[in-house]
């Protein structure tokens, strides 16, 4: 979900694409510069960013919590019968 979001500013806002992993290898900040002097497009980046980047740590969050209970649940399942839970 995160990957398309980014993606898809990406297109929107330079109207070029790229893929997720090569939105990933970018550090430097290629948008401010292009905002620098409308102070309301500025403002729109950088709360847009600062709620990706949010949603983001969320969702990685919520991707391992739900990692780690399917690999319980493959455990109780692929164990032998006098390990399982009754």
């Amino acid at each position: 979900m995160v990957k398309l979001q980014a993606s898809l500013i990406m297109s929107l806002h330079c109207g070029s694409k790229m893929n997720a992993n090569q939105i990933k290898v970018i550090k430097e900040n290629r948008i401010a510069p292009i905002l620098v002097g409308d102070d309301d497009l500025e403002i729109s980046g950088y709360v847009s960013k600062k709620g990706i980047d949010f949603s983001t740590q969320k969702i990685r969050k919520l991707e391992t919590v739900i990692k780690n209970k399917i690999k319980l649940r493959k455990f109780f399942y692929t164990a032998p019968n006098h390990l399982r839970c009754r």
